[in-house]
């Protein structure tokens, strides 16, 4: 389990680094995290576990994408497409950490990392190199949140 444990972490290293360095990840990171991932979350909860709670989790992040739209609705007088307000990697990474987690620390974790990004990426906007993109590194935020806690959990 070691060695997934050291996989998961350098692969949320990778995912953090990318997108702040470039604001896009490679396909493959986001592949091999749930291969590092999943056999550490079996070790801990049975598939029927897993499966209710990855349902209820991406249920709430369909709730939440579903109020973010309906903002972005209100606020531009049209529909506008999801994926030009939010990468698809971002979208990715919340399928994964909806694997991790079960449902209340989800919404936790969720709800607090997405604050933490808001805020880092109002601080980080003071500097020219993070300044060189328009977008927010999402999932490169989260996963250093999540890497925090990924760490403490399995140390």
């Amino acid at each position: 389990m070691l060695a997934f444990s050291i996989l998961a972490a350098v692969l949320l290293l990778c995912i953090g680094y990318e997108d702040f360095a470039h604001r896009t990840v490679k396909l493959v990171w986001y592949l091999l995290l749930p291969a590092a991932l999943l056999p550490l979350r079996f070790s801990h909860v049975t598939f029927e576990e897993f499966g209710i709670s990855f349902l209820m989790n991406i249920a709430y992040m369909v709730l939440l994408l579903s109020v973010a739209l309906g903002v972005l609705y209100v606020r531009h007088k049209r529909m506008v497409s999801p994926l030009s307000s939010i990468g698809l990697g971002d979208i990715l990474f919340f399928a994964i950490l909806a694997m991790w987690f079960d449902t209340p620390s989800f919404i936790i974790f969720i709800s607090l990392s997405l604050i933490v990004a808001l805020v880092a990426h109002t601080l980080l906007q003071r500097f020219s190199f993070y300044r060189r993109h328009q977008t927010v590194p999402l999932a490169g935020m989260q996963s250093l949140c999540f890497l925090v806690i990924f760490l403490t959990s399995v140390i």
